[in-house]
């Protein structure tokens, strides 16, 4: 059930709303929200609330508060959030009414007023009923807006102006979040959509870019306010761009950067900012402005270290880049109040970085969410339909799934796979796109390679198909990407339940998680005699029962240490130390 961006005001989180949205909200939601309550809020209950628990504990549950008083929408503005409108009571109520008596539903609704019933009430009138419970407060005066005015000047500047029984505020930037497909976005969306029964969550993302695309929709303001899930979401216009053209990319990333710094002001209090090390360097630093401008704690998740990431690849070599990289991010490191990585061999890489003195860090493991991916039957519709489609259909497929990008070395496997090109039973599949996907495409071409087949991103909902058309699945890190990042595509594999043809590092988080699941073979990268005979290890085995024991085993794995419920629960307790 979407809801609607919400602003807090004298301590009561207010609907960013107008009547036109409020009006969609609750017709397109009303049988969700049967048995809940909505509040008109007018300036003289939040006044009122600020001294009596049991008002505020009514606002606290209610599936949202709108506001029925101009001042309130007038502070909402000032703050910066231009579409913000006062919602009329009678107004909204007169349309709502006409509206559900079009499509016969007007008996599902029931209006209560301030004076008909105590507040502590209503919560239970909704579930007796079963109806959604329009709650109308009391009515403004001028005495009350005096008030109001007054106190919402120190509002805006109290740093701690909460009930104590209220959850707490986070902030998550998220360069990409849903419906972005960077795996970063995704785990995000789920960290975020995880943590909203512990805070009050709120992300500062772009506008859905991650192609370098950006729909006409979002090309008309600056920033736009959604409720997705619960979680509250500010997102930002920033110029499109083109992936082989880096300036283009920097543009983009800049300006992110920029206006999450401005955005920052628009959400209201903070108790906690968390950020990734995404943008590089600039994800860390965008982390830290934000702990100072919200007088917040300072969670910094590293999923790649740079510029030792950039330094592996030989990306750069410019000296003066890469030791500035590296000042900011350690600087980013040090006021950080937590490091949270995601690998256990990443833990090494922190101590170079800080031989005499380590930052407060904690490793929690990326994840999946195992009850949207799980392993599904050969003879599945949309699996033979995926296979179907993409010329799959009775071969043995060895997929790829993921970024297309620097750090898989995928430009020297694909020269691998040219070997086997005369095996006219097997595929070799890569889905997804990144900055080598035009080269590859290019060498298969030159090279008339017509065992590899090209697939693009599949939405996350046809994920679980696309994994489980895989009989083997590629997990690889270049070399020298050990304790500097981990392919999150593992967590994938081993949820659809495929066995891993790993090429990855002695001692990284993703070989270690393969060894001790017994989920696949592994091979050093850079060698590349070994990882072409674990290719023909695989193929030799295609049909031994051997490979459908590994795909299980790391399914059972992945079920006792590594699922979305496990990860999020160890967040939450992290945070909350702080």
């Amino acid at each position: 059930m979407g809801k609607i961006f919400t602003n807090k005001i004298l301590g009561v989180n207010i609907a960013v709303s107008c009547e036109t949205e409020a009006l969609s909200y609750i017709i397109d939601n009303l049988d969700e929200l049967k048995g809940q309550y909505i509040c008109l809020v007018s300036i003289n209950d939040l006044l009122e609330a600020r001294h009596t628990p049991a008002l505020r504990e009514l606002y606290r549950q209610s599936a949202i508060n709108l506001p029925c008083n101009e001042p309130i929408a007038y502070i909402q503005r000032l703050r910066g959030f231009k579409v913000a409108q006062s919602v009329k009571s009678r107004s909204l109520i007169n349309n709502l009414t006409l509206e559900l008596a079009k499509i016969g539903r007007s008996g599902d609704i029931r209006v209560v007023n301030e004076g008909d019933i105590a507040s502590s009430g209503i919560k239970e009138i909704a579930g007796k009923e079963n109806k959604l419970i329009i709650y109308t407060g009391k009515k403004a005066d001028f005495p009350g807006t005096m008030r109001f005015g007054l106190a919402c000047i120190p509002d805006s500047f109290k740093w701690q102006n909460k009930d104590p029984e209220d959850k707490k505020d986070l902030l998550i930037y998220a360069h990409y979040y849903y419906p972005d497909v960077a795996s970063t976005g995704q785990i995000l969306t789920e960290l975020a959509e995880g943590l909203v029964d512990t805070f009050h969550t709120t992300v500062i993302c772009t506008v859905p870019s991650y192609t370098g695309k950006i729909d006409k929709h979002y090309k008309q303001h600056l920033y736009y306010y959604e409720n997705i899930n619960g979680v509250d979401v500010l997102r930002i216009r920033v110029p499109e761009f083109r992936k082989n053209f880096s300036i283009s990319r920097i543009v983009n990333i800049l300006a992110y950067f920029v206006y999450a710094i401005a955005a920052t002001r628009r959400v209201g209090h903070q108790d906690y900012v968390y950020t990734i090390s995404q943008p590089p360097v600039l994800g860390g630093l965008l982390g830290y402005i934000g702990k100072i401008m919200k007088r917040a704690k300072f969670i910094y998740n590293i999923q790649d270290f740079n510029p030792e990431q950039i330094m592996a690849v030989s990306y750069s070599k410019n000296p003066l880049v890469l030791n500035t990289m590296m000042a900011l991010d350690k600087f980013s490191c040090k006021k950080s109040d937590k490091i949270i990585i995601v690998g256990r061999d990443m833990i090494d890489t922190l101590r170079a970085r800080f031989p005499k003195e380590m930052p407060s860090y904690a490793h929690i493991n990326n994840w999946i969410n195992e009850k949207e991916i799980y392993p599904l039957p050969g003879d599945n519709d949309k699996v033979t339909a995926f296979k179907k489609k993409y010329g799959l259909d009775g071969k043995f497929v060895i997929m790829y799934s993921g970024n297309i990008g620097l750090y898989y070395d995928l430009l020297e496997i694909q020269k691998l796979i040219e070997k086997f090109n005369d095996n006219k039973d097997v595929v070799f599949a890569f889905i997804g796109q990144g900055t080598v996907l035009e080269d590859m495409q290019k060498y298969s071409a030159d090279h008339n390679m017509t065992n590899i087949v090209y697939i693009p991103y599949q939405d996350k909902a046809d994920l679980i198909y696309s994994l489980n058309t895989g009989d083997v699945h590629f997990v690889v890190n270049a070399k020298g990407i050990k304790g500097v990042s981990v392919p999150s595509k593992l967590y994938g594999v081993m949820a659809a339940g495929k066995p891993v043809l790993g090429i990855l590092e002695e001692g990284s988080e993703a070989r270690l998680i393969v060894e001790e699941a017994g989920c696949g073979k592994v091979v050093e990268p850079g060698n590349y005699e070994a990882i072409t005979d674990i290719i023909r290890y695989f193929i030799d085995h295609k049909n031994d029962p051997e490979l459908e024991k590994m795909g299980a085993d790391g399914r059972t794995f992945l079920e006792n240490n590594l699922t979305k419920n496990i990860s999020i629960s160890k967040y939450a307790k992290e945070i909350l130390k702080l």
